[in-house]
């Protein structure tokens, strides 16, 4: 008897404990009628947390959470199109109300409930007064130009006919490394647009020194959940290159005082994996380890691969990457031609829920190499490899561990295992 009202009480704390852990979202849409909402973490994006119908231009959906986090609402039309406003709030305890305007600009929005959600729009209209207006005001200005047609430069408009006319897969991936040369060398846009464009970077330069100032002078979820954008869209702008050790340094320390200050919320373990990443993926860097299973369940450590193989490719990709499953098409007939020689790939991808049509969908493309997958991103190894947010990435791992080459072409790895391999 004793045992059963104990039984009773845990249930009951358990449900009060739940209770104190829910967010209720009530929004409201003004203007343009919609359908369908979806639901995303920021750290995890753009993994769907849930489908939020919208009935009559109101809508309602409960989070249920262990510690505040921020998330995103995106119009599931304005997803699959591309073109989209992200409503950015937080879960807190209790009801967090919304007006949102279609195809309008994020402050259109309005969230109200906790103080957090306070914070963000204390934090959201600042910025907007500093920085946003002026830089609308210029892309409203690089917009006419696009509209008119001339905001590229002929050496951009030359690129994009080529891709319009092209029907190679491996044509399209070098016009693609063009436009890229193209944007890193500020001859995208014609002289009228690229002089647009430079001010909104001086613009965009002066509001990241200022944010920094913020991460470093707040200890709060807001200014941590800025770190770890902060810290991604470094991990991201690096390409993969060697990073200065000072800024890695400068991380950590202001990781190490977060953590002291929310010492088991869910951003430590990504921003660490993030710095750890900085530090290691690059050529000349070293691989991170990881046993995970593949699609039979069995589980394949990387570390047990390169030493048994000369060179190995770590593959990320994702059922929905145009680009991943491109290259893993071209990769096969490589593979194939050089596996007895010491080549192997180890394909990895993730997925969140149930694994059942990832399964099948390897198995209906013949990948003759191993592939496993992070359930859940529960080992968190986009972070890790520095490919948050992002569909995948090629790593060329030698028989030492040390990464030699990132994110080459097919052509250029069969080049590769030519030089090494025969």
């Amino acid at each position: 008897m004793k045992s059963y009202i104990t039984i009773l009480i845990m249930i009951f704390l358990a449900s009060c404990a739940s209770k104190e852990r829910q967010c209720i979202l009530d929004g409201k849409i003004v203007g343009e009628k919609k359908e369908t909402l979806l639901l995303f973490k920021a750290s995890k994006f753009p993994n769907i947390e849930a489908e939020i119908p919208i009935s009559d231009s109101v809508f309602s959906h409960t989070i249920d959470f262990s510690y505040p986090e921020a998330y995103e609402l995106i119009f599931k039309d304005e997803f699959e199109s591309g073109s989209m406003t992200v409503t950015s709030f937080f879960s807190e305890k209790g009801t967090v109300k919304f007006v949102l305007k279609p195809r309008g600009r994020p402050y259109d929005n309005k969230i109200i409930g906790g103080p957090i959600n306070s914070e963000l729009n204390n934090y959201t209209a600042l910025l907007r007064t500093m920085f946003w207006d002026e830089v609308m005001k210029y892309s409203d200005s690089l917009r006419i130009l696009m509209d008119n047609g001339t905001a590229l430069s002929d050496e951009t408009n030359e690129v994009l006919e080529q891709l319009r006319e092209t029907k190679s897969d491996s044509v399209r991936g070098l016009l693609y490394n063009e436009l890229k040369y193209l944007e890193n060398t500020g001859k995208k846009y014609a002289p009228k647009a690229n002089k647009y464009t430079q001010i909104q970077d001086s613009i965009q330069n002066l509001r990241k020194l200022w944010e920094f100032n913020y991460i470093e002078k707040n200890t709060s979820i807001l200014s941590y959940y800025k770190f770890m954008v902060s810290i991604k869209e470094t991990a991201k702008s690096c390409c993969w290159q060697p990073v200065d050790i000072e800024l890695t340094n400068k991380a950590q320390s202001n990781l190490d005082r977060y953590i002291r200050a929310f010492p088991k919320h869910p951003y430590n373990e990504i921003i660490q994996n993030t710095i750890n990443g900085l530090l290691n993926i690059h050529s000349g860097g070293r691989f991170i380890d990881f046993n995970l299973p593949d699609i039979e369940g069995q589980n394949i450590s990387l570390s047990t691969i390169v030493k048994e193989n000369k060179l190995t490719l770590l593959d990320f990709w994702s059922t929905w990457c145009g680009p991943c499953l491109r290259t893993n098409k071209e990769l096969i007939p490589i593979y194939e031609q050089y596996r007895e020689k010491g080549f192997e790939i180890l394909g990895v991808t993730h997925v969140y829920g149930k694994p059942d049509s990832l399964i099948s969908f390897i198995q209906n493309h013949n990948y003759p190499w191993p592939n496993v997958i992070d359930f859940d991103g529960k080992n968190g190894l986009w972070d890790k490899y520095n490919l948050s947010n992002q569909a995948g990435g090629l790593f060329l791992i030698n028989a030492s561990g040390q990464i030699v080459g990132v994110n080459l072409t097919a052509a250029k790895i069969k080049e590769t295992l030519e030089e090494i391999l025969n």
